[in-house]
């Protein structure tokens, strides 16, 4: 199944739904920012981890933004300044 490359940034206002959203995503993609982490998903994976997302957020306190960045090997789509990490060449969620 295809793989779309997504950018996922989120701001939670209480420290323990934090964690439980850090340790989530650390299971589908790699951090590269404080938290903003970018995925490579299938759409299954997709759904299920805004399934997650929304079983530990807070309507009114947390939110997140999911931006679908596209084919993971395009060249260019992300661009950073500075100290670059590293990201994925290939990998498969966990849920």
């Amino acid at each position: 199944m295809r793989r779309l490359r997504y950018l996922v940034a989120y701001d939670i206002a209480d420290p323990r739904r934090w964690r439980k959203v850090y340790q989530l995503l650390l299971n589908a993609g790699d951090p590269v920012q404080f938290s903003v982490f970018v995925c490579d998903l299938t759409v299954p994976e997709l759904a299920a981890l805004r399934r997650a997302l929304e079983r530990v957020m807070v309507v009114g306190e947390d939110r997140f933004l999911i931006a679908r960045l596209g084919d993971p090997a395009a060249e260019g789509v992300i661009e950073f300044l500075g100290d670059k990490p590293t990201l994925p060449t290939a990998g498969t969620a966990i849920f």
